[in-house]
């Protein structure tokens, strides 16, 4: 069955692969996990100090001072870290955390991501 949509909620819902186009041109085609993963996880985190050197961190940015010494942090994986690893490499090296949730991402970033922005429809 073909189910052709611009609203990526309902693909997410039904489809069990996927097939993105831009302009007729075939930009993506695999499952939905597979498409995901075409996207570097993101991780909020609260500690005390950037996570940024920890490894298979790509960036972290700092999002608030939430006072006594504790900060929370957006961070970007590096291609092809897990988000398990990162922690057990916090963990181990003794970065104390108070918050580490992972966000994946939906297949709307996913969408704009592979297609761009401009041919989003409001």
């Amino acid at each position: 069955v073909i189910f052709s949509t611009h609203v990526m909620q309902h693909a997410e819902r039904l489809c069990d692969r996927l097939l993105l186009l831009r302009k007729g041109h075939k930009r993506f085609e695999g499952t939905i996990d597979e498409a995901r993963a075409t996207l570097p996880a993101r991780i909020t985190a609260v500690a005390p100090q950037s996570i940024a050197r920890v490894a298979g961190v790509h960036h972290a940015e700092p999002v608030e001072d939430l006072g006594a010494g504790w900060h929370e942090w957006t961070i970007t994986l590096a291609p092809d870290t897990e988000v398990g690893e990162v922690l057990e490499r916090c963990t181990s090296t003794g970065v104390p955390l108070r918050r580490f949730e992972e966000h994946r991402a939906n297949l709307h970033d996913v969408f704009v991501s592979l297609v761009g922005a401009a041919e989003v429809q409001p």
